[in-house]
């Protein structure tokens, strides 16, 4: 015990300084990293209004109400929330996010590797796992808050499996916590390595009947927990135009397989960082050299996921992302390198535990991956931060199906056609109510962006919305007028929210009864 706690020790300084930017810079350029903050800002200024869990962002485009956290992750951003309370800075909650949640990829990568190899070899994994180039392209070139986080769920889920083997304490709850911090942190990611998961618990984990079905009730209890992102996400995007503007973006998004494995070759920028990696290369070639009988099944299962993982990331796989729809939803083909990151990782430990000089191996190979992945934190390819769109999305994503451009036209909050006599009551971000008095016939405005679970009051009885130009329209007789219009959860998020609400009270009863837990 002593000797793996020195290990992680080592781990953890070994991975520190590849976190130079963050602690050198106040915001180090990236191609998100200001939407993410920004992001930040309006997912805490959501709770502050007392909208929990957050669905619409209250500042942006003037305060209209986008529906920016319907179908978006959550988790990153709940995170977030933990330092932006006690400080106020977005900036360094966002940084912060992305430290820790880095170094404890390293930690449940080096968990997970310590059930199939030495404290070594595990070593050696989890550094692969965090120092392989597109690890940083997430970090530092992107700044892709929701992957790089997910991306520290993806070796606990496989901890959490090999726990449920063992029958361990709290085992149950590991796999579940995990799975719902996977799916909340980036559902796509999630969605990426599901076909992974699956065959690794079963092929390689090999579960009998009952460890079979405490893995079915684990994985249901984690869906349960995440309804409250995921339900919405899947039913309620229906009103985004998310599906129009982002299914076909992969066409632009392919790598090639000189850049892939960084071969010189003309017009390719072989400093990018989404690569594999030289080491990576290396490990996967020794793997199909260097053999040992008593792992050849793991080896073998591990390069067959690496090289999935590359082809779909090339060109060669396009007849598949146009063919199978939920492909699509990956959006960017080099995201599975990623698999091909943690498939080498696992070769990298049953490597160093095959070779002879074992010790020389590792040390060759830990100095080998750091060395080569220098430049990503020391000097990176991204030298200037993208400003942010108004709306936070790249491709207006998040826009209703009944928007169009007139929607974020500059407008009083309430208005009327003709002009009618308003006297706003209350303006906030979710609430909105006015005294009106018209002389004539009025069509009624008020600058929200409709989305379902906008109520509007009319002399304190609900009364139907009119859409127009993607905003909250109702008509009015003359007369004296008091309309009220305020956002509330749509019966199906409710159905969602409560869901999980249930499942965390379940989840909380399990860690006060762990005898409850055990007989799952």
């Amino acid at each position: 015990m002593k000797r793996q706690v020195f290990v992680l020790c080592l781990l953890i300084a070994l991975i520190t300084p590849s976190l130079w930017l963050m602690f050198k810079n106040p915001l180090y350029p990236s191609q998100d990293g200001l939407y993410h903050i920004a992001r930040i800002s309006e997912f805490d200024a959501s709770i502050t209004n007392w909208q929990i869990p957050p669905r619409l962002a209250p500042n942006i485009e003037n305060q209209i109400g986008y529906p920016l956290f319907i179908a978006n992750y959550q988790l990153p951003y709940y995170l977030a929330e933990v330092f932006t309370l006690p400080t106020q800075n977005s900036a360094f909650a966002f940084k912060a996010v992305m430290s820790v949640t880095f170094i404890l990829s390293a930690v449940f990568a080096f968990l997970l590797f310590k059930n199939v190899g030495s404290n070594l070899a595990s070593l050696t994994g989890a550094i692969f796992y965090t120092y392989l180039p597109y690890r940083f392209a997430n970090l530092y070139d992107r700044g892709s808050f929701g992957e790089s986080v997910a991306l520290m769920f993806v070796p606990l889920v496989l901890l959490g499996l090999y726990q449920v083997k063992k029958n361990s304490k709290h085992s149950f709850i590991l796999l579940s916590v995990s799975i719902f911090g996977l799916i909340t942190s980036h559902t796509v990611i999630f969605i990426l390595f599901a076909p992974f998961f699956l065959l690794y618990f079963l092929l390689i984990i090999k579960p009998d009947t009952s460890i079979l079905k405490k893995t079915i009730v684990a994985v249901l209890f984690a869906i349960a927990l995440s309804a409250f992102q995921l339900i919405p996400a899947v039913f309620e995007k229906r009103y985004l135009t998310f599906d129009q503007t982002l299914l076909s973006l992969y066409l632009g998004h392919f790598t090639n397989i000189f850049q892939i494995l960084r071969i010189p070759h003309p017009a390719v920028n072989l400093g990018t960082p989404f690569q594999i990696g030289a080491s990576a290369t290396l490990v996967i070639v020794l793997s199909t050299i260097i053999r040992s009988k008593k792992n050849k099944f793991e080896v073998n299962f591990m390069l067959a996921a690496a090289i999935v993982g590359l082809l779909l990331s090339l060109p060669i796989s396009k007849l598949l992302w146009q063919n199978l729809p939920v492909i699509k939803y990956i959006l960017y083909p080099w995201r599975f390198i990623s698999l091909t990151v943690l498939a080498s990782s696992f070769l990298a430990v049953f490597l160093v535990d095959n070779i002879r000089y074992k010790k020389t191996a590792a040390f060759t190979l830990i100095a080998l991956t750091i060395f080569v992945s220098r430049h990503y934190f020391l000097k990176p390819i991204q030298l200037v931060t993208n400003p942010p769109t108004a709306n936070l999305t790249t491709q207006n994503e998040n826009d209703t199906i009944w928007s169009n451009n007139n929607t974020f036209t500059q407008k009083p909050l309430v208005s009327s056609n003709p002009n009618s006599n308003i006297y706003i009551t209350r303006q906030k971000p979710f609430n909105v109510s006015a005294n009106i008095i018209n002389a004539q016939e009025s069509t009624i405005t008020i600058r929200k962006m409709y989305f379902p679970g906008w109520i509007l009051k009319v002399n304190g009885q609900k009364t139907a919305i009119t859409i127009e130009n993607g905003l909250i329209t109702t008509k009015l007789q003359p007369g004296s007028w008091h309309i009220e219009t305020y956002f509330t959860e749509s019966l199906l998020r409710i159905f969602s929210d409560l869901l999980t609400l249930f499942g965390f009270i379940i989840l909380l009863a399990l860690l006060l009864k762990p005898k409850l837990a055990a007989k799952i």
